[in-house]
């Protein structure tokens, strides 16, 4: 697991199917986003 969902794992199972993806698409591209690139 990354670091947001490590941070937010107890509240996973209360969200949403709809929030579940936002949470694993910050996650998945939050190095992006740190960096400042696009891809």
């Amino acid at each position: 697991m990354g670091k947001v969902i490590e941070r937010f794992a107890h509240s996973v199972p209360s969200l949403s199917h709809s929030e579940k993806h936002v949470l694993y698409y910050i996650e998945t591209h939050l190095d992006t986003a740190r960096d400042g690139r696009s891809e």
